[in-house]
């Protein structure tokens, strides 16, 4: 009957006392290969799905349930309710060696080990805000990328540090000169303004339905917390600020806790959403 993750171990959903529920028979609109940071969506109607991997409820944009795939092995997953589930292939991640970052001396001296105790501080703060809770619902609207330009590093490539730590990107790099207008990609809240020792300074926005993007290195500052953004309008300038190689505007979606891979969820919500 499927396999759920819960985790990293693989259940049977009759383990969980699921022997009775039906496979949901509903289209599912995503990418061709679902992967970590893949955005999908479901069709609202009859029986709507309710979990999905650790017990994160999938969240509604206009007449869709949305969710994304975590960091998994490839295999089998279930969204899951008290009636039905719905079975997710999930293929791996592409293995290639890792990049490594050529950072300037006068950048790595400012973001090294040595603040290793405040960067660890600043990444549980955000940990904590990024899987909080949204109190109200994502507008329906299609989004846009915060900048009309190229992307310099993608979603999910492996990266090394100079010290020798490894670790994947969670969002993309456009490339951008510095005091570049950066926009907002959909309506939403300002949640965090600020500057820490690797994003530089950061705007966090609130979309809703527990759904965050994230503008890092930033040179300026536009907006305040708690402002209220529409799509397209100018909350920074970018920059070359915290761990950077070069000018540029890393941008990141966010969904409870989970990194989405941004330019797959402009596409696949760009076939559902509604243009006004």
């Amino acid at each position: 009957r499927g396999i759920v993750f819960l985790g990293a171990v693989l259940v049977y959903p009759q383990f969980l006392g699921l022997s009775s529920i039906r496979q949901l028979a509903v289209h599912v609109i995503s990418s061709p290969n679902l992967k970590y940071g893949s955005v999908f969506f479901i069709k609202k109607g009859g029986h709507a799905p309710t979990w999905f991997f650790s017990s994160r409820s999938l969240s509604s944009m206009g007449d869709y349930w949305m969710g994304v795939v975590g960091y998994k092995k490839k295999g089998v997953a279930a969204v899951l309710n008290e009636a039905s589930y719905l079975p997710l292939k999930i293929s791996g991640i592409f293995q290639r060696p890792p990049s490594r970052l050529r950072l300037p001396a006068k950048v790595w001296n400012r973001v090294n080990d040595r603040f290793a105790r405040q960067k660890q501080k600043e990444k549980d703060l955000m940990r904590s805000l990024l899987r909080k809770p949204s109190v109200f619902e994502a507008s329906a609207s299609c989004w846009h990328k915060p900048l009309n330009s190229m992307v310099v590093s993608s979603f999910a490539s492996p990266r090394r540090l100079p010290n020798g730590y490894s670790y994947l990107h969670t969002g993309v790099d456009l490339r951008a000169a510095e005091g570049t207008p950066v926009r907002a990609a959909a309506w939403g809240k300002v949640a965090w303004v600020g500057k820490m020792i690797v994003p530089g300074n950061l705007i966090v926005l609130d979309h809703g339905s527990g759904i965050y993007t994230r503008y890092m290195h930033l040179s300026r500052i536009l907006v305040h917390l708690n402002q209220w953004v529409r799509r397209g309008d100018i909350i920074g300038l970018s920059g070359a600020t915290g761990r950077v190689e070069a000018p540029h505007l890393h941008w990141e979606v966010v969904w409870k806790g989970i990194f989405a891979n941004p330019l797959e969820f402009l596409e696949v919500w760009g076939r559902l959403c509604n243009p006004v």
